[in-house]
Order: C-alpha cells, then sequence, then structure tokens
C-alpha cells in the first residue's frame, strides 16, 4: 500500500521544507552550511528530543532515525486543533495498529528552519501527551533531506545542508574517527551499517528512537550460540505492544564501528517475528540486503544506550556516516542508567 502515494507525501514534507536553503552550482564545493541548530534534552529512556514549531505551539519532538513518516499524537492534535484528512497509505506500528490520517501544521519548524502545512501521520498508538513529553517524532521523510548531526556529548542537534565538499564534515575536535559506507532503504529512509560485534560482521540499523539496542533471537542463536533463558542470556521481560513474548538480553564484549570501539554493552534478544525472512550472503563482508524494507529485522539494531557513547554525523545525501567517540560527558540529569551501565566508546584499531 506504500507506494505512489507515499512517495508523493514524502516529496511535499521534504519539498517544503528543503526550498529553505539555496541551491548550489554543481561546479561548486561549499563549506557546510548549518540550516538548524538546537539543543537536545532526553526522555526517560534517554531518546533524543529537540524542541519544534507546531502551529502556535512550543513543543519536543522525537528525532528518530528510525521512524518512516514523521507523525503527531492524537492528543496533540486535538490539543492543538490542527485540521486532519485522510490520505490513501497506512502507517503501521511494531504492534500491528495503523493510522491513515494526517495533520496539516503551519508552520512548523525546527530552529530557524520553517516550512508551512506540512503533513504529519497522525500516531495510531493512543498515548497521553503532555507539557515536556514529545507530541510527536521528526522520521527519515524529512531527516533524510538532510545530513544531520546528534551530539550526544553536548547534546545538540543540527541539520545541516548536504551541499557540500564530500568527505570534509568532521568539524569538531576528534582524536579518531570513522567513515562508514552506509545504505538508505529506499522508501523507508531507515539506515544500515556494518558493525563488528565480538567479531562478526552483522548489517545494523541506526535507531536514535530505540531505547536499548537489540538482535533478533535468528542473529543470537546462529551467530553467538546463545540459549534465550540460560545463565548468559536470561529473561528481561515481555516485548512491548505484544500479549506474553518474552525477550531476555545478553551482556557483550564490545561493538566495533570501524575501529570506534564500545565495550561492555547489553543488548535485548527478542523474537523474530519473521522467520522466512532472506539475507545478503557474507561474500562482500557485510550483509547489507538488496531491499531492507523487506527483510524484517536487520542483523541489530543499535538504539540511544549505544549511541549516546558516540559523535553521529549522518549524511544521507553521501551515504556516510561518520563518527567519533563523543567528546564530552552527556550531562544528561533524571536518566536512570542505561542497560549496558559501564560501556564506554574509545579509539582503538581497526579489526
Amino acid at each position: 500500500m506504500i507506494g505512489r502515494w507515499a512517495s508523493l507525501l514524502l516529496a511535499a514534507v521534504l519539498g517544503s521544507l528543503a526550498t529553505e536553503t539555496s541551491a548550489t552550482p554543481a561546479d561548486t564545493c561549499p563549506p557546510l552550511q548549518i540550516v538548524a541548530s538546537v539543543p537536545m534534552t532526553y526522555d526517560i529512556t534517554g531518546r533524543p528530543l529537540v524542541p519544534v514549531t507546531l502551529g502556535a505551539a512550543h513543543e519536543l519532538m522525537l528525532a528518530d532515525t528510525g521512524g518512516t513518516f514523521s507523525a503527531i499524537s492524537r492528543q496533540a492534535v486535538t490539543e492543538f486543533g490542527l485540521p486532519r484528512h485522510k490520505v490513501p497509505v497506512r502507517q503501521y506500528n511494531v504492534s500491528g495498529k495503523y493510522t491513515d490520517q494526517a495533520a496539516d501544521v503551519s508552520p512548523f519548524a525546527v530552529g530557524r528552519l520553517v516550512a508551512n502545512h506540512v503533513a504529519l501521520m497522525i500516531d495510531p498508538d493512543p498515548w497521553k501527551f503532555s507539557r515536556g513529553r514529545e507530541a510527536g517524532i521528526i522520521g527519515a521523510n524529512i531527516l533524510r533531506n538532510y545530513d544531520v548531526e546528534f551530539d550526544f556529548g553536548a547534546n545538540t542537534f543540527k541539520l545541516i545542508s548536504p551541499d557540500h565538499c564530500r568527505g570534509k564534515v568532521i568539524y569538531w575536535p576528534a582524536a579518531s574517527a570513522a567513515a562508514i559506507p552506509m545504505r538508505v532503504a529506499k522508501v523507508f529512509g531507515h539506515v544500515f551499517v556494518p558493525v563488528m560485534l565480538e567479531g562478526v560482521v552483522l548489517n545494523a540499523l541506526v535507531d536514535t528512537g530505540a531505547s536499548t539496542s537489540f538482535i533478533p533471537s535468528r542473529t543470537a542463536e546462529n551467530d553467538f550460540a546463545l540459549k534465550p533463558g540460560s545463565p548468559d542470556t536470561p529473561a528481561a521481560g515481555l516485548l512491548q505492544g505484544t500479549t506474553g513474548t518474552p525477550i531476555y538480553r545478553h551482556r557483550f564484549r564490545s561493538l566495533s564501528l570501524q575501529g570506534i570501539v564500545v565495550h561492555n554493552l547489553t543488548v535485548a534478544v527478542i523474537p523474530d517475528l519473521t522467520p522466512n525472512a532472506t539475507f545478503g550472503g557474507r561474500g562482500s563482508g557485510t550483509r547489507l540486503a538488496a531491499n531492507d524494507e523487506a527483510q524484517g529485522f536487520p542483523d541489530v539494531t543499535l538504539g540511544v544506550d549505544v549511541l549516546k557513547y558516540l559523535h553521529l554525523y549522518i549524511a544521507y545525501k553521501e551515504q556516510m556516516l561518520y563518527v567519533t567517540p563523543a567528546e564530552a560527558p552527556t550531562g544528561r540529569t533524571g536518566i536512570p542508567a542505561p542497560s549496558g551501565a559501564g560501556a564506554t566508546a574509545r579509539s582503538a584499531s581497526p579489526h
């Protein structure tokens, strides 16, 4: 059902925001141009929230690289009196609920980047919106039109024009850096990169909307011989949005992104909800699939419990992910210790 209309909806949102930056002649190579820079705060699970303008309201939205369409809560639509309309596309969440309604927001702004009449999907989950809690998410249909910087050290979120010299993006002091080729899923806009988890090369989804990093049970069993329920992979609760589906956890010694290493991380193990999915082979040293939209869960999903130790620069147009260790403590307050408490990021020799 996601077809021509989805493409048009994507184009409408991207186009309305993209017009705020000037076009760059093909024969020039300009420096970085920051089009929006705002402070990041965090929800109780550590996910990044950024300030936005929704009509006359000034609220927070989750900056979610794992989201597809940008969305707003039903309660916020009602409270702000936003006009809504039905669209011929359905957006599903992980629990199987869907929405085919969108709200018209005018103006919609992130920092000094402003657009009129932006369509935000109305989230199917009936979460209760309240002041200080996110009113919705900024998904890949907006993010992928820019370079996106998550500075978890300085608690800053930036949108940057993609028209710049290729590879000339790390402008902050860094003792070490990784430039990682990434794949952007054509329809959904999700970001996939190869990572090494305890010596095994895996296809990873970079998801700032996930509070916890996780692997599906097929990865746990096939690549690491883990047995859910065993002493080293104990039960850790139930999968959100399901009735009685258990999840487990396992502590890994290290995860490497081309030499940037996160040590001592705890990863959730969840049931493989798409057991018949097929994945690319390892002949090229990676599992990046030809069509990630149809593959179900990736080998590993990197949530903010890992990403918070990094400084990320996502160059969607260039299809590169630039990573350095977070250059300063996050300085967060009121955030509980992550499941991988004690994890650190440091420079290391590439594997």
